[in-house]
């Protein structure tokens, strides 16, 4: 059987959530597919459910890491997967139903494009609905032609916009094996933010797709808001500092990318509970690219800090 597509599912200690993120792509009508799963070395007995579902199900694969890291584990499962085409599902988020068939006959019939990416909804732990991602981003929005057609088409200026404001969602990413394989995979040296640095590097190779229909869903869990915060700051500021120059990206375009840079360095001090240092970031985003959204995290700032001076 020639397989079209290979679904790359990194986990570890997920299984409260992996067993749901599995059956939603078994519930996609797509043939000749494989899913690949990576389990890197989970102690919550995700092997135990491995062994079992790959015996009912045949079509899935398991490779077997330790404490290697999800982005050896894609890099892993990318050098075994047969598909000609890679999707990627992190184990706590799932697909709606008839997210994958029109996604990859799309890029089936458009042999040009090396990515496609979707609209995404945020969910609670309640499965509720927070907000899809493209809404928070209205300045990405501009950029779609067709708002009210939700079938893939092409994003202009890929590079540019997802520099400016990366939206894509990972668990939303189909790609070409083949275009995977020329960028030399994930970066491993990066310690955060390796999946936006390769639909940049993709977006080199070919045409980015997109869809403003919200396919998938990622769980906001407490643990993935918080983890290594820092670590992907870091890596983002890289990122935007080595592409804006090899993408030779507009300084508006940059301006925004770094707007967004210091807002989410804001958030995270502002969630280390500190007063003044919010402020400073809020300002630098302000004066980089002047949103509403900024001038209104300034404001809940500047009440912090005037709340705390007035109780000293």
């Amino acid at each position: 059987m020639t397989i079209k597509i290979s679904v790359i599912i990194p986990t570890y200690n997920c299984i409260d959530y992996l067993p749901f993120a599995v059956s939603s792509v078994i519930k996609q009508n797509v043939k000749d597919m494989e899913i690949i799963v990576v389990d890197d070395g989970s102690t919550d007995g995700t092997q135990v459910w491995l062994a079992n579902i790959i015996e009912k199900y045949p079509f899935i694969k398991v490779i077997q890491q330790h404490n290697l890291g999800v982005v050896t584990a894609r890099n892993n499962a990318i050098a075994q997967a047969k598909g000609e085409y890679i999707a990627f599902l992190d184990a706590d988020d799932y697909w709606y139903e008839d997210k994958l068939g029109p996604q990859l006959s799309y890029m089936q019939s458009h042999p040009k494009v090396s990515l496609s990416f979707s609209n995404y909804d945020h969910i609670d732990m309640d499965n509720q609905k927070i907000i899809d991602c493209f809404s928070y981003w209205p300045e990405f929005l501009s950029k779609i032609y067709r708002k009210q057609d939700t079938n893939y088409q092409t994003l202009f200026n890929a590079s540019e916009s997802i520099i400016a404001t990366n939206v894509i969602g990972t668990s939303t990413v189909v790609a070409k094996k083949s275009a995977l394989v020329a960028t030399n995979g994930f970066d491993t040296k990066l310690k955060s933010a390796s999946d936006w640095d390769m639909w940049i590097r993709l977006s080199q190779l070919g045409d980015v797709a997109l869809s403003s229909r919200s396919t998938t869903a990622y769980l906001m869990r407490p643990s993935s808001i918080t983890s290594n915060r820092l670590a992907r700051l870091e890596a983002m500021s890289h990122i935007i500092d080595k592409y804006s120059i090899l993408c030779r990206i507009s300084k508006h375009a940059k301006n925004i990318a770094l707007a967004r840079l210091n807002s989410a360095y804001a958030e995270y001090y502002r969630e280390q509970g500190k007063k003044l240092i919010p402020l400073i970031f809020d300002l630098i985003a302000i004066y980089k690219h002047p949103l509403f959204r900024n001038f209104r995290h300034l404001c809940h700032d500047l009440k912090r800090l005037m709340l705390v001076q007035s109780k000293g």
